[in-house]
């Protein structure tokens, strides 16, 4: 019985061994297979990201000293779900937070907020708007696998082509410059092994995964607005069109060890060793991490409109927009007083 008693104790210690060293293993060739997927419904969606805010429901809000605003403007804009969470998943991350329920659902749903700010413009009808938004790294009050960063920031300026009265609407054409810089980290498994073929193994320890993307883009756009039943309740429609800078890429931030075959090997080698044999698109790979980034150039259309609800200086203002390439799409939530 004690001898038993012994086997079943050193076969325990030897389990608990065995679990205390697993290593999650990932694969080098597929993570790069699938980045470029990943990286460009990322890019399609970042003019959308850059358009929230300064979309007021008054196409054009009159000149100063007498018109001026400010306000807070909440939102969620969508992304392709499936090459998303697909990379983040080759990369070992745990994608719970960025797909809920793991549904037939194709989008995933990125958060932004900004304070926005319009004055009336003198002499010549026009007005000039400002907008800026920043969260910092906010993890999951429940659990620390989700941390969500961006800055926002923007302006524009409109020209007024009719003023509006009791029956014309009010038109203007504006040009606007915004900019986006956000990420996501994801918690990895707390030992994870990259590998490509059977002889080479990057190990990381205590790995975080950084999902990250940033656009600039130049949009020129006209609105026309209407308001209706009197004072209370005014329709908007818009339309724009322009050019975006962007890049998307990840980035494993953890300390990495490198061993090829049975040999430990200075990770300085890595690269060249993973490129050897057929694994390439890397933008940096040293002993702190390594990462991947796509730059993404082109044109895009987008279209918005809403209504908001006025009283007296207060306005509520819902709009929803949409843009193509990509055929992604947002919701605004605006609060805002405006003289």
């Amino acid at each position: 019985m004690k001898v038993q008693k012994k086997v079943i104790l050193i076969l325990s210690i030897f389990n608990i061994f065995i679990i205390v060293r697993h290593v999650n293993s990932l694969d080098l060739a597929g993570i790069q297979n699938d980045f470029n997927a990943y990286a460009d419904s990322v890019i399609n969606s970042m003019p959308l990201n850059a358009a929230v805010g300064l979309n007021w429901s008054d196409a054009y809000i009159g000149n100063l000293p007498f018109h001026f605003g400010g306000g807070v403007s909440f939102g969620t804009i969508t992304m392709d779900k499936g090459p998303f969470v697909k990379e983040a998943a080759n990369l070992g991350a745990n994608t719970s937070k960025i797909d809920p329920g793991g549904g037939d659902f194709d989008k995933t749903f990125i958060p932004a907020y900004v304070l926005d700010l319009r004055f009336g413009g003198f002499g010549l009808p026009f007005d000039v708007g400002g907008k800026i938004g920043y969260l910092w790294k906010v993890e999951d009050w429940k659990n620390s696998n989700f941390g969500l960063n961006f800055i926002i920031a923007g302006c524009d300026i409109r020209f007024a082509v009719l003023k509006g009265g009791p029956v014309l609407p009010k038109v203007s054409i504006g040009l606007g410059f915004n900019y986006v810089n956000g990420g996501i980290d994801l918690d990895m498994a707390e030992n994870t092994e990259f590998s490509a073929l059977s002889n080479i193994k990057i190990t990381a320890e205590k790995p975080v995964l950084d999902l990250f993307w940033e656009t600039r883009t130049l949009e020129v756009k006209a609105q026309i607005s209407k308001t209706i039943g009197g004072p209370v309740f005014n329709l908007y429609l818009g339309l724009g069109g322009g050019y975006a800078w962007s890049n998307a890429g990840y980035k494993i931030k953890s300390n990495l060890n490198y061993t090829n075959g049975d040999v430990k090997t200075p990770i300085s080698q890595a690269q060249g060793d993973i490129q050897a044999v057929g694994i390439g698109g890397f933008d940096q790979f040293d002993a702190n991490g390594f990462s991947a980034i796509k730059d993404g150039y082109g044109g895009f259309f987008r279209t918005y409109g809403g209504f908001s609800l006025n009283f007296a200086i207060i306005k509520v203002d819902l709009m929803f927009m949409f843009v193509v390439p990509g055929f992604n799409y947002g919701f605004t939530l605006g609060l805002r007083a405006q003289s």
